[in-house]
């Protein structure tokens, strides 16, 4: 099954296991880290209004935002165009 975004949608997926590792060699997961999880840009509709950010981009989104769908086994979210803070580069 494929999602095709609509109404300024964009659908993510989370990258998992990006820990993060203290100078004692600590580890300190995501979870308890920030409210901001980094995420892999999957669709953009296209009146999302982001013409800077498209397929395959990495962006950080808002912890609590979107609404998660089961799409063949892997869970994506599908998000506003507005709870995007920032693109990776």
């Amino acid at each position: 099954m494929k999602l095709k975004p609509m109404n300024g949608k964009i659908i993510v997926r989370e990258i998992k296991n990006t820990e993060k590792k203290t100078g004692s060699g600590i580890i300190i997961p995501d979870a308890v880290s920030d409210n901001k999880i980094r995420v892999e840009v999957m669709e953009v509709s296209a009146d999302a209004g982001t013409e800077h950010l498209g397929k395959g981009d990495k962006a950080f989104i808002t912890k609590y935002c979107g609404d998660k769908v089961e799409i063949e086994g892997e869970e994506v979210l599908i998000i506003e165009a507005g709870d995007v803070l920032a693109k990776i580069i």
